[in-house]
């Protein structure tokens, strides 16, 4: 299997795995997510490109970040990436999947090459995704 499949395949999984979480976050019992921000110079043409700020305010206190960043909101990690020009991967446990879940729960997702979410954030537009680690 190559590894686009393998990347839409873990998305998919992701997808239906979050449906279940529905804002009851004592009840998740999810493994984790990993979680990539990297800036993007060309989005994909219909990518649909959000404003952070449906998203900028969810708390990701409590992270295994695998970087240098660090922040206690998504809105922190979205400045520091947007000004650094620096990726940032970290790890999130169960219950805070379910708030990044319920957070992205009306954000569009592109699902086509280069898939993701992305957000316009401080002049520069961003690509998030979500990986669920097993």
């Amino acid at each position: 299997m190559k590894k686009s499949e393998l990347r839409v395949l873990a998305i998919i999984f992701l997808t239906v795995a979050l449906s279940g979480c529905g804002g009851a976050i004592d009840g998740c019992t999810l493994g984790g997510v990993a979680i990539t921000v990297d800036t993007v110079d060309d989005p994909p043409p219909n990518a649909p490109v959000t404003n952070s700020t449906q998203i900028q305010d969810v708390r990701v206190n409590g992270t295994s970040l695998r970087a240098t960043q660090s922040g206690t909101t998504f809105g922190d990690i979205l400045t520091r990436v947007a000004e650094t020009d620096e990726r940032a991967d970290f790890a999130l446990d169960g219950r805070a999947v379910c708030r990044i879940g319920d957070a992205f729960t009306d954000v569009p997702r592109h699902d086509g090459d280069r898939f993701g979410y992305y957000f316009q954030h401080d002049g520069a537009v961003l690509r998030v995704t979500l990986l669920y680690e097993t």
